[in-house]
């Protein structure tokens, strides 16, 4: 495990445009995931509650790093005020990073509802619910909208990255969307 202060530096934006100069990103990437976890899984601990994380690959297990790295404290902020039978509606969920957690702080008795229209990280997504034992865990795969149609999702190969839609179409998903009130 790599220590927090190491962690938090490696992702100093003056750190990281000294590693894209000297160009060895996906070198520094491999080794630091490779350091993280061998196992392509993170086991993270927030709010009194503990969870793994399961990755297909070192830029998915990158991204939950860095979420759980560099935004800990908006994590902790919107997940602290839930409590035994709460409702949690996660929109957008990716990989279930907060997802998981308020599944574990609303319990058995409470309700999260995960909302992820992007295939590849639905995929990873439904691991990590099954992963943690969160049978609380209602996943959608559907994008929120204002009216219920199909919609054009404009994603990375890896889900950890959103592109341009102006992008080549081989990067476009067309995904089913509801009306969020629904």
């Amino acid at each position: 495990m790599i220590p927090a202060p190491i962690r938090r530096l490696s992702y100093n934006p003056a750190v990281r445009a000294i590693v894209q100069r000297l160009h060895v990103g996906g070198i520094a990437r491999r080794v630091y995931c490779r350091l993280l976890s061998s196992s392509g899984t993170l086991h993270v601990s927030c709010l009194g509650v503990t969870a793994d994380f399961k990755t297909h690959n070192n830029k998915q297990l990158a991204f939950v790093d860095c979420v759980f790295t560099t935004e800990r404290s908006a994590l902790e902020a919107t997940l602290c005020k839930l409590r035994p039978g709460d409702v949690f509606l996660d929109v957008g969920c990716h990989y279930g990073i907060y997802s998981v957690l308020a599944s574990k702080l609303v319990g058995p008795e409470g309700r999260v509802i995960a909302v992820e229209p992007h295939p590849g990280a639905l995929e990873v997504l439904r691991e990590n619910v099954a992963t943690n034992g969160c049978r609380n865990v209602e996943v959608l795969s559907v994008a929120f909208s204002d009216s219920t149609d199909s919609l054009a999702l404009a994603c990375g190969e890896d889900c950890s990255v959103y592109q341009r839609p102006s992008y080549a179409l081989s990067t476009l998903h067309t995904v089913q969307a509801t009306a969020g009130d629904a």
